[in-house]
């Protein structure tokens, strides 16, 4: 899944639109800086960043159900249950 995925599935959950904010690598170094994130750890970050842009950490596996001992949840179902548990606690 992608950022924008979620910002799609956010939305709909929702039923109100959430931006979507890209930045570039420079903004999010800024960013995570005046988040206080330790500057040994920026490259990092940025780097990760990079990685989901081009598509490197998009592969389809299923080493996670394996390690759950049951079938993964889908991104809208983790986030069904995400806001409901925020709302409940509400």
């Amino acid at each position: 899944s992608t950022y924008e995925d979620m910002a799609t599935a956010l939305s709909s959950l929702l039923d109100k639109e959430v931006p979507l904010l890209q930045v570039d690598d420079q903004e999010y170094r800024k960013f995570l800086i005046e988040q206080g994130f330790p500057e040994g750890y920026l490259d990092f970050y940025v780097e990760v960043q990079q990685a989901i842009r081009q598509g490197d950490l998009d592969v389809e596996s299923s080493d996670l159900s394996l390690l759950l001992n049951r079938p993964a949840i889908t991104l809208q179902e983790s986030l069904t249950e995400i806001i409901h548990k925020l709302r409940s606690s509400e």
